[in-house]
């Protein structure tokens, strides 16, 4: 699971530098410039408006890897019952996962089962079950 979050955020942050890159350079273009590269201006403000976006979405996947991954290792730092560290790692989990407000929307498993609702953009079921069970603590 943690190699495959590493290889999407490598990915991702590979692509953000990519579009970065590729948006300085039409917003440091000139019109002298634009004349010698053949880009018109309508074209060139097309593609500032192209990469920016492009740059806002792979800022976002890679937010939501690291928030991903952090809920990981919340899930992995779990002791047995007996200790006394059982108690801070579910209150790793408390503040990492279950207090965010569009933990709903997302799948709550690390895979989810076909017919979750989450995946369609409705309130997944296994979190709002785990909600009530820390409720009831």
């Amino acid at each position: 699971m943690g190699e495959k979050h590493c290889s999407y955020q490598q990915k991702y942050q590979y692509k953000l530098a990519k579009s970065q890159h590729k948006l300085s350079f039409y917003l440091s273009l000139t019109e002298i410039d634009c004349i010698k590269h053949k880009i018109s201006m309508d074209k060139r403000s097309v593609k500032i408006n192209k990469y920016q976006l492009k740059t806002l979405k792979y800022q976002a996947k890679l937010a939501n890897i690291s928030a991903v991954t952090q809920t990981a290792i919340a899930y992995t730092k779990l002791h047995s019952a007996n200790d006394n560290g059982a108690f801070t790692s579910l209150r790793l989990i408390d503040k990492l996962s279950l207090n965010s407000t569009n933990v709903f929307y997302r799948p709550y498993k690390a895979n989810p089962c076909k017919s979750c609702p989450a995946l369609r953009g409705k309130d997944c079921l296994c979190a709002i079950k785990q909600q009530q069970r820390q409720q009831a603590l």
